[in-house]
Order: C-alpha cells, then sequence, then structure tokens
C-alpha cells in the first residue's frame, strides 16, 4: 500500500510530516511527501532537508532517495524474540502548488491507494485549496483523507468520530480507530440525537450502540460512547468537542464533491470554522464507473471546447425564460399548430415547414436536457410543465380544426398526414442528432442561427397536429402512431440535449436521485422505442 500526503506551504513542516507518517504508520503503507517547490519565503532546499531528518527520527521508516536507494538501518539492538515489523519507505517529490497539472501528475506517478491532503484551514478563499477541490481530487479515484490542522495541536491522542448509520461513518469509525491504535490512543463515537423529548438519550443511546456493532462487532465494547441532543448535527457535534475535549474530529464523506464549490456551505466545513482541533474528513476510494467517467470527462476537455461560466449563466437564464408557460408561449404553440393543422389538411409541405420555425416546443424540450446535465430539478419541473401545456393545446387545436374539417367534409386524410402516422428508427436517428446540433448551437452563442434548420429537421407540432386531426376523424391508429412519433423525437432530443451540453462542460457537481433515476428513464425509454 501507498500513501502520498499534500503538504501545505504555508502550515507547520514538522506537524505535517508527524500527521503523514502517523497515517502510513497506522495503514502499513509506503509514504510520499509532496512538497511545494514555489518560490516563497521558505527554501524549499531547506524544507526538504527538515523533512528529511525528521523522517530520520521514525524508526518505522527507511528514507528512500529517487534512485530508490535505501538507507540501511541498524536493529540489531532490538529484542530478538520479537522480530521487528518491516521498514516502510518515506520519499520526498516536489510540485507547484498552484499548478493541478503538476499535482495530479505527481501524485498519479506514486500510484497511492491514499491521498493525505494537509491544509492549515479549509478556506474557499484559498487559492491552493480550491485547486486541489476542483481540478485534482476529481480526477483521482483513491481514498482522500483531509486534514484540517486547526489549532495544530500534537500529539493526537484523543479521536472524537461522528457516528450514524451509513457506509461513510462505519469507514471513519474503523480508520480512527486504526489510527488510535498506532499511538496507543482513545477512540469516542459521538452520535447526535434530534430532540424528540425526554427519551432522546436513551434512544440515542441505542442507536450508537449499533453503529459501533455493526463496525466493530464485539470489539465496540472499548470504544467510548457519546450521546448529545441537539436540534442539528452541526450544534450536536460542536457540543461533543466541548464535553469530550477531543485531540481531533473524524467524519466520514460520501464519495463526490469533497472541497468542491458547494463544500463550503456544508456541515463539514462549517465544523471547521466552529471548532479548534483538528477535523480529518475522509473519502472512500471512487468505484470503477466514476473512475471512468472522471477520465472520460478528461479526454472531452482536451479536444471539445468548453463553455465559460459566464455562458453557462447566461445559458440557462435565457432557456429557463424561454421554457416559461406564458402568454408568448401560448400565442406561438397555438398559431404554429393552426399552421400546421391547414399544411397537413392542404398536402402543404411549405406550410408545414412554417408551423415548424415558429413552434416554441423546442426550447423547454431543451430545458429539459439542461436540468439533466445542470442537475437543476427547479429547471426540469419548470420544462415539464410548459411541455404537458403545449402539447395538450396544440392536440386540442388539431382536434378542433379536424372536428371543423370533418363536419364539412372537405378533405381526406393527406400523405402529408400519413407520413407522420408512426416513427421509424431513422426518425430516432434524426432526433438524437437534432438535438445534439440544437444544444450545441444553443451553447454557443455564434451559431444561434442554426436552431431554426435544426427546428425543421426534428419535428414536434406537425405530429402533435396529425394526432389531433386524425382522433377528431377516429382514426385511432394514426392518431396513437403520429403521437408517438411526437413522443419518440422529444424522449431523443432530451436526452440527445443532455448528452451535448454534458459535453461542452455544463455539469452538474453532484449526482443527486432523481436527475439520475430521470437520465436512467430517458435512456431505457429510447432503448425501448429503438427495438
Amino acid at each position: 500500500m501507498a500513501i502520498v500526503a499534500l503538504l501545505d506551504p504555508e502550515a507547520s513542516v514538522p506537524l505535517q510530516v508527524g500527521w503523514a507518517l502517523w497515517f502510513a504508520r497506522a495503514r502499513a503503507a509506503d509514504v510520499t511527501l509532496l512538497l511545494s517547490d514555489d518560490a516563497s519565503a521558505r527554501s524549499p532546499e531547506v524544507v526538504r532537508a527538515q523533512v528529511i531528518a525528521q523522517i530520520g527520527q521514525d524508526e518505522r521508516f527507511v528514507f528512500a532517495d529517487g534512485d530508490e536507494h535505501e538507507h540501511e538501518r541498524d536493529r540489531s539492538a532490538g529484542d530478538a524474540s520479537e522480530p521487528d515489523p518491516p521498514l516502510l519507505r518515506a520519499r520526498v517529490a516536489a510540485a507547484r502548488a498552484d499548478d493541478a497539472e503538476a499535482m495530479l501528475q505527481a501524485v498519479q506517478q506514486a500510484a497511492p491507494e491514499q491521498l493525505l491532503v494537509l491544509v492549515q484551514k479549509v478556506d474557499s478563499t484559498d487559492a491552493r485549496v480550491r485547486c486541489i477541490g476542483r481540478e485534482v481530487l476529481p480526477r483521482l479515484g483513491c481514498a482522500v483523507a483531509l486534514v484540517d490542522l486547526g489549532d495544530e495541536r500534537w500529539p493526537v491522542a484523543h479521536l472524537l468520530v461522528a457516528a450514524s448509520r451509513g457506509a461513510h461513518p462505519r469507514m471513519a469509525l474503523r480508520a480512527a480507530r486504526e489510527l488510535a491504535r498506532d499511538v496507543g490512543g482513545r477512540l469516542t463515537g459521538a452520535y447526535v440525537e434530534p430532540d424528540i423529548g425526554s427519551d432522546a438519550p436513551s434512544v440515542g443511546r441505542h442507536v450508537l450502540d449499533r453503529v459501533l456493532r455493526a463496525a466493530f462487532g464485539e470489539d465496540a465494547r472499548d470504544v467510548g460512547r457519546r450521546v448529545v441532543v441537539a436540534e442539528n448535527v452541526e450544534a450536536g457535534l460542536h457540543k461533543a468537542v466541548e464535553v469530550a475535549e477531543p485531540d481531533a474530529i473524524v467524519l466520514g464523506l460520501p464519495r463526490p464533491g469533497l472541497l468542491g464549490p458547494r463544500f463550503f456551505g456544508l456541515v463539514p466545513a462549517r465544523l471547521c470554522r466552529r471548532v479548534s482541533v483538528p477535523v480529518v474528513m475522509l473519502r472512500e476510494a471512487l468505484p470503477l464507473g466514476n473512475r471512468l467517467r472522471r477520465t472520460f470527462e478528461d479526454v472531452l476537455q482536451r479536444f471539445v471546447p468548453q463553455v465559460e461560466r459566464e455562458v453557462r449563466v447566461e445559458l440557462a437564464a435565457r432557456v429557463q425564460s424561454s421554457s416559461a408557460w406564458n402568454f408568448d408561449f401560448v400565442a406561438l404553440i397555438s398559431l404554429s399548430t393552426l399552421i400546421a393543422a391547414l399544411g397537413l389538411l392542404q398536402n402543404s409541405a411549405a406550410v408545414i415547414i412554417g408551423a415548424m420555425l415558429i413552434a416554441p416546443l423546442m426550447t423547454p424540450i431543451l430545458g429539459v436536457g439542461l436540468a439533466l446535465a445542470q442537475g437543476n430539478a427547479r429547471l426540469a419541473k419548470l420544462a415539464f410543465r410548459t411541455i404537458a401545456f403545449g402539447v395538450v393545446t396544440s392536440f386540442a387545436l388539431a382536434a378542433g380544426v379536424g372536428w371543423l374539417d370533418g363536419s364539412v367534409h372537405l378533405l381526406d386524410t393527406t400523405p402529408e398526414m400519413l407520413a407522420r402516422g408512426w416513427p421509424g428508427l431513422f426518425d430516432l436517428f434524426v432526433a438524437c442528432v437534432s438535438g445534439l446540433a440544437a444544444a450545441y448551437a444553443m451553447s454557443r452563442p455564434g451559431l444561434v442561427a442554426a436552431l431554426p434548420g435544426v427546428a425543421i429537421a426534428a419535428a414536434l407540432v406537425p405530429p402533435i397536429a396529425v394526432s389531433g386531426l386524425a382522433t377528431a376523424r377516429g382514426e385511432w391508429s394514426l392518431a396513437y402512431g403520429a403521437f408517438l412519433l411526437f413522443f419518440t423525437n422529444m424522449v431523443a432530443i432530451v436526452l440527445a440535449a443532455g448528452l451535448s451540453l454534458w459535453a461542452v462542460g455544463v455539469r452538474g457537481q453532484e449526482r443527486s436521485g432523481w436527475r439520475r433515476h430521470l437520465g436512467n428513464a430517458f435512456v431505457a425509454a429510447v432503448l425501448v422505442l429503438g427495438v
């Protein structure tokens, strides 16, 4: 096993090396200490010498330079009846603290199972912290331990772990026990119970016992317990720190989002600002699927031009405004439906194309794709509502035109209507490509002129109009097939638009449950329709 420790150039060198060697001893792992080679007040050569000297003071480690030459250490004075544990290797590497690619390359070269990030204080305004959170951690699949050094207390002999139901707290408890055992220290599990009345402490103790047994089995007896009744987790953990007076706090966190933009508003970051003791935040290794997705994102970023933040903000605002159900939308959907219905009855392709150009349904459908890419639940609800009302309005108007036509028996079913009577596989392909093109053009301000052509390629209102006309005439098979054609186009455009926007850099910071389920539903729908 191997560990890489990123040292903060502004924090105490002996303290950080102590933490790094402690983690490596507890895991019986080799360690690489990654120093900053920035031109700063402290000379990189002096810092390197301090690190090497401190490594030499730890009996479990031997310093290995870049040539893999290990300095032998005489351990013959020890008790021969008890064999010494094998020596662990410690290396020193350097990379600029403000260069994400250099840090990432140095970490990946060591191929660690765990990355240890040491910071003087978790602060969203710190350029180094932002660089690590946004550029380095999302591209690494290994486990991560982030240490907010706090008031730099050392040694650490008493660890307080936030214990609750779930896999992340169990992982934190087991990791904290390894650390505590290495220094012969104490471990306390803290559980925050909401104030539900006089039974709150008893309920909290019962839950905490179950959590500790799930983590350690019968070995949970030697773990301390601290139950705090509080309104929220942050206040409860702060109170537990004041009462138990630990030397450090250990928290288990979900896999994505560590040090990301949203992280600084969550409980762990707020707790770091409230307490003075060090806070250790642990993230498990990312599964293979996440790592493949990150690798694919890196490839896209290198070959596909990514949109700037200002463009993303403007795009979201524009689509959200255009996806609203208002008088303008009602007027356009009504007029386009009437034009499409008359063009279908007259068998006029030119009139039908005119209806496609003014139809407003493409924008809310692209809005659903943007909501999927961005994780914007509000936009998804707004766009779905507008699509539903628009489809009902269009269908009702077309059915009204069909009823009037059927009353006077002016025209029969035309070839233009029959051409939209059932979806084919090529219709699915056309809709997918149209969704890709529409979303890409919408994300590039200079390509907006291409949207009318896309609207013509992916017909949305004419199939609804055919369905309404056929329903008024009692031609149920034609009505069903035409509406299925619209549904096929809509589903394919949404999925393709979401992929296109994701590829150009419109991505959410977190993968919420609704977003995953909705995306899976659209994928399943495309597969079923394709079959």
